[in-house]
């Protein structure tokens, strides 16, 4: 796999986690002898971590990257204590960045519990951190922007977690 990866790379310039990324998304499903491929049905798995931004032009307390099988979200947040843990901005492959400007309505209070703690723990690639975003985003599709949240897997469904 990784010779063809690195023939995507070279062929099309692309990046090896993203040639990795279309190979992984075609299963071969062969039809007889035909030779003939099908594209996969099932959902890919998405990847959280947590990322730090190098520049002060993107201020926040911490960051989420997103890997989802249509491409990388960043999604900025503020830890306002007795205010919460509110969204500051989103960016989507295709989409751009979104600032919400204090829009977007505050985490539960477990939910944010959660969040913080799987930060604090280098822990945030999991499932329940996964659902806890979705939701979130979810909630505040209106602001976020539907479409993203949909081609991106970040809606209410979708894969899980690697």
């Amino acid at each position: 796999m990784e010779a063809t990866v690195n023939q995507l790379n070279t062929t099309h310039n692309l990046s090896f986690r993203t040639a990795s990324l279309q190979l992984e998304k075609i299963v071969n499903r062969s039809a007889g002898h035909s030779g003939r491929f099908e594209r996969a049905t099932y959902p890919m798995p998405i990847e959280i971590t947590l990322h730090r931004w190098e520049s002060n032009t993107r201020p926040c307390d911490f960051s989420l990257n997103i890997e989802t099988p249509r491409g990388t979200v960043f999604a900025d947040f503020d830890d306002l204590a007795e205010d919460g843990v509110t969204l500051r901005r989103i960016s989507f492959d295709g989409y751009g960045c979104c600032e919400t400007e204090g829009r977007c309505a505050a985490l539960s209070s477990s939910e944010a519990t959660t969040l913080l703690d799987a930060i604090r723990e280098n822990d945030v690639n999991n499932k329940s951190i996964l659902d806890i975003l979705r939701r979130y985003f979810a909630e505040n599709a209106s602001i976020l922007g539907s479409d993203a949240l949909d081609e991106h897997q970040l809606n209410r469904s979708g894969p899980n977690v690697r």
